[in-house]
């Protein structure tokens, strides 16, 4: 088990941080999807948020949005992204779940080693435990913050007429790559 205590090494202090740096790009991604919420049911305040942060099942949620986008938008290509968009954010809660569920532990075989077991029960570890890396602790951050960013600009697409051009910002690369994708924006461009 490794030392949880203020004497850790650089790489437990890196995944500590990279832990924390996740935790709170799932958070601000998730106020994300309340704010789509209320563009989407066109009500804001009070009354719905008490309604949305009622609900405790991250799934529940998703069902909430994913019928709110299907009344809501009558663009039959940004239901089709938001659907695709949705399907990427659900799969990784999973990664959050793993993250927020792991457990800091050592290699005995290698002195300041560090990495993250997801579920970990204190059963003795095989080849087949996963186990998370700095490299992969950031990685996930990482795409936790371009799903944060394409929650965003999809949020500006429910009204794009109450926006100036500037205010709206470039479409981030996860939406290009999901129009491209779908074939909603041609190869090469």
């Amino acid at each position: 088990m490794a030392d949880t205590s203020l004497n850790q090494n650089v790489e437990q202090t890196r995944l500590i941080l990279g832990i924390g740096e996740c935790i709170v790009a799932w958070s601000n991604l998730e106020h994300k999807l309340a704010d789509l919420f209320s563009f989407l049911v066109e009500s804001e305040g009070p009354p719905l948020d008490y309604i949305w942060y009622s609900i405790i099942s991250f799934e529940a949620r998703m069902k909430c949005l994913n019928a709110a986008c299907k009344k809501g938008i009558r663009d039959e290509d940004l239901i089709y992204l938001w659907s695709k968009l949705a399907t990427k954010i659900t799969r990784n809660v999973r990664k959050r779940n793993q993250l927020a569920h792991s457990t800091l532990v050592g290699d005995d075989k290698r002195p300041g080693k560090s990495f993250l077991a997801p579920y970990y029960t204190g059963d003795q570890f095989n080849d087949k435990q996963t186990m998370l890396t700095v490299e992969a602790v950031l990685e996930i951050r990482d795409s936790f913050l371009e799903l944060d960013r394409a929650i965003g600009w999809f949020t500006y697409q429910r009204y794009p007429h109450k926006y100036t051009p500037e205010e709206i910002p470039q479409a981030p690369d996860l939406i290009n790559h999901l129009q491209k994708k779908g074939g909603l924006i041609p190869e090469g461009k």
